[in-house]
């Protein structure tokens, strides 16, 4: 594919999830999505056959720009950032729930929603889940080495709370149950409980606490989704 067809067939994904973040995926046509990309019907067409096809091509266009950032953030981590930090952040990157990212949790919370019934969107959205629950599940293993986090903890249990946990806080938000503070307030708490001798957001740590960083090194980390995931 040309280059230049390949950034025209970008921008038309770009338009499908600007409609979406507008108007919701009900919107979503080859003809509006034309329309609004500025481009022609037959184009599009030729691109994509089917509503169904450039629904899934747009999703895993919004899961890569989504992991492209966490794994971005990930790296920059600085050593020595405790686990029960790390988390925090890593769970408000996931949030999406701030005034930067609300509009891309619109676009996650609508394709959620397709996917239940679309099983194309369902595999894509799993292989994102897999790649978050991992990368948490390791920080979680090395938390434990380090003394952060009780040795009787199911790393894996953990890590599928955490991501449920996530996404349910991203919903109440956005029907407007919640604000993005108080969405924050409550992983904390969580956070709270699960790590040990580390301080959250109005938390007094433990004395004689010495922790150290858990968090994964580049070498560790392994992404198995073209994901889309992470922020604070």
């Amino acid at each position: 594919m040309s280059d230049e067809r390949e950034r025209r067939r970008q921008a038309v994904l770009d338009a499908l999830l600007r409609i979406t973040r507008r108007d919701g995926l009900d919107a979503v046509s080859l003809r509006t999505v034309a329309t609004e990309a500025g481009t022609s019907l037959g184009f599009v067409q030729r691109q994509f056959r089917t509503k169904d096809d450039i629904l899934e091509a747009a999703f895993e266009h919004s899961l890569a720009h989504l992991g492209t950032r966490i794994e971005r953030y990930v790296a920059e981590v600085e050593p020595g950032l405790p686990a029960r930090e790390f988390l925090q952040r890593v769970a408000g990157e996931i949030l999406m729930t701030d005034e930067t990212y609300v509009e891309e949790a619109r676009v996650w919370i609508a394709f959620l929603a397709r996917a239940v019934v679309s099983p194309p969107l369902r595999t894509e959205l799993g292989r994102h889940y897999d790649a978050g629950h991992e990368l948490i599940a390791i920080v979680l293993r090395l938390a434990q080495q380090a003394g952060q986090v009780p040795a009787d903890v199911d790393p894996e249990q953990e890590a599928a709370t955490l991501l449920a946990l996530v996404d349910g806080l991203t919903a109440h938000v956005l029907i407007g149950r919640l604000d993005d503070e108080a969405a924050r307030r409550v992983v904390a708490t969580h956070l709270d409980r699960l790590c040990v001798g580390e301080a959250g957001p109005g938390s007094t740590p433990t004395s004689g606490s010495t922790t150290t960083a858990t968090t994964p090194s580049p070498s560790r980390r392994r992404s198995r989704a073209r994901p889309g995931t992470t922020r604070s």
